[in-house]
């Protein structure tokens, strides 16, 4: 779901998640738009890609936020996690998220770990975290 992700590394590619607003240019240079077209699959939430996306999907976004609540939506991990959980698996894995960063992540993460908590009391494990992610390190309380 990152345009650093776009180039190779990644073994295979069956479904891509592009959740970012349009109008948010910067997260979408021609290069990685370019590479989201080749792709079989690819989860939007601006309905007017399909024209020039041939894999295009539409993110369930209502379907989502009627199962899981309108709260915590903080990033695309989220949204993904959401996702991942509606389909039922037994185990979901996350690799190279980090949310390490105070700054950059500290509203993103809370998200991240709500659905992470949603996804344990479903009893779906989630054993593949890498350890330097601070995704299972609870926030320090405030109090």
């Amino acid at each position: 779901c990152s345009p650093r992700n776009m180039a190779g590394a990644l073994p295979r590619v069956d479904v891509w998640f592009e959740l970012h607003a349009p109008a948010q240019s910067e997260t979408r240079p021609e290069d990685y738009m370019e590479f989201l077209r080749t792709l079989p699959i690819v989860y939007m939430r601006d309905a007017d890609a399909g024209a020039t996306m041939p894999g295009y999907r539409p993110y369930p976004e209502e379907e989502m936020k009627a199962a899981f609540g309108p709260f915590f939506w903080t990033s695309s991990i989220a949204c993904l996690m959401a996702f991942a959980i509606a389909q039922k698996p037994e185990e979901i894995g996350l690799w190279g998220v980090h949310m390490a960063s105070h700054e950059e992540y500290r509203d993103q993460r809370p998200g991240c770990q709500y659905f992470i908590q949603r996804a344990w009391d479903a009893g779906i494990m989630l054993d593949q975290v890498p350890p330097e992610s601070m995704l299972l390190k609870p926030q320090p309380a405030v109090w």
